[in-house]
C-alpha cells in the first residue's frame, strides 16, 4: 500500500480513494472482522426504505468497537486523522446494503449535502465480495480541477474492487449503487466518519 498522506491527499483532491485491504486477508484480524461483518449483515434489523435492495442496519455496541479497531490496525485511522488534521474519530452509523439480482440502481446522491465547510464527512465502504461490472459497483463523480461536485462523462467513475478493499469517498460526493446482473449476493458494509 502507498503511505496514509498519499490516500489522504487523493481522498482531498479527488473525492475518493480505494484501499486495497484485500491483500491483508490472510492477516487475523482482517480475517476476524471480516467474520464479525458477515454474522453481522446476517442478524442485522432489515431496513424496506429501498425498493431494489436489501438493507440492514446494525447498531451492535461490540460490532462498533470491533469497527474502530479494525480502522486503527488497518492504519485507515492514520489517512483519516490526516484528512481531518484530527485523532478524534466517530463513526455515525453503520449499515449494510445488497442489491436484488437485475435491480438495486440508485440515482446518484449525497449522504451529507450540508456544505458546512470544506471538510466533508468520509463514507467508508467494505466489499463483502469480489465487485465487478455484472456485481454492480460503486460510481461516483470524481471532483474537477474547478471544484465541480456534478456529474459528467469526464469525471464519472464507476469502482471495482476485491473482497476486504475499503473505498473512501467524501460524503459530499455524488455518488451511487449500480444494477447488480450476477447471481451471487453483493453485501457492501458502509459507515460514516466525522471528526468529533
Amino acid at each position: 500500500m502507498r503511505t496514509p498522506k498519499h490516500y489522504s491527499l487523493e481522498l482531498k483532491w479527488s473525492g475518493a480513494t480505494l484501499l486495497p485491504l484485500s491483500g491483508l486477508s490472510a492477516l487475523s484480524f482482517h480475517k476476524k472482522y471480516f467474520d464479525i461483518c458477515q454474522s453481522e449483515i446476517a442478524t442485522g434489523a432489515e431496513v424496506g426504505d429501498q425498493p431494489g435492495a436489501q438493507r440492514r442496519y446494525i447498531e451492535s455496541p461490540s460490532f462498533l468497537d470491533a469497527t474502530y479497531r479494525f480502522l486503527k490496525f488497518t492504519k485507515t485511522n492514520h489517512i483519516l486523522s490526516q484528512y481531518f488534521k484530527s485523532q478524534k474519530l466517530k463513526i455515525n452509523y453503520i449499515r449494510a446494503r445488497n442489491p436484488i439480482r437485475f435491480e438495486g440502481k440508485q440515482k446518484f446522491h449525497r449522504d451529507d449535502s450540508i456544505f458546512k465547510s470544506r471538510m466533508s464527512s468520509i463514507e467508508c465502504f467494505v466489499f463483502m465480495s469480489d465487485v465487478s461490472a455484472l456485481s454492480g459497483g460503486v460510481e461516483y463523480a470524481q471532483n474537477t480541477m474547478n471544484g465541480r461536485l456534478s456529474v459528467s462523462p469526464k469525471n464519472l467513475k464507476r469502482q471495482t474492487a476485491n473482497k476486504g478493499d475499503l473505498l473512501l469517498i467524501k460524503s459530499q460526493i455524488l455518488h451511487r449503487g449500480t444494477t447488480r446482473f450476477s447471481d451471487r449476493c453483493r453485501w457492501i458494509l458502509s459507515f460514516q466518519i466525522d471528526n468529533c
